[in-house]
């Protein structure tokens, strides 16, 4: 069981270091790890330097970044979309991915944000049950049609 007296402080993106991105990024294994857009969401100075970017940290070690939109259009183009949540492995299960969720949602009551918008993998236990207890609800299902030889055999 992990030890869950850590002390975990978010700031905003703009007060972490470009070093301290990049040991996030670098610490990540998994399927987070296998996607080339991290990267850049880590280490584009001026997508995290705006308002919807936060860092958290353990006992003084960056160990969780999160990046978010401002929604333009659509029925909830008032609210943000979580474009990205990573939690370095050996900081799971401490609280840190709630706390970056704790202070997105204040960050977001405080600016006027009239929600929060994500997608979840189906088969992502933890961060449903997380996104649950907060409060988040199904709003749509995301859909795919794979197109390759030998699919789609109901559209034939």
């Amino acid at each position: 069981m992990a030890d869950t007296s850590a002390d975990i402080r978010v700031l905003p993106g703009a007060q972490a270091s470009l070093e301290h991105r990049q040991q996030i990024i670098d610490g990540l294994d998994g399927p987070q790890a296998e996607r080339p857009d991290l990267s850049w969401y880590a280490l584009d100075a001026d997508r995290l330097s705006q308002e919807g970017c936060l860092i958290a940290y353990v006992d003084e070690a960056p160990c969780g970044l999160l990046v978010t939109t401002r929604l333009s259009e659509g029925p909830n183009r008032d609210g943000l979309w979580l474009d990205l949540m990573a939690v370095l492995p050996d900081a799971q299960r401490l609280g840190v991915a709630r706390a970056l969720m704790v202070g997105l949602r204040d960050w977001a009551r405080n600016n006027s944000c009239g929600g929060i918008e994500l997608h979840v993998d189906d088969d992502n236990r933890r961060a449903i049950g997380l996104f649950e207890a907060m409060g988040f609800h199904t709003q749509s299902r995301f859909m795919r049609l794979e197109t390759g030889p030998n699919t789609a055999p109901g559209l034939s």
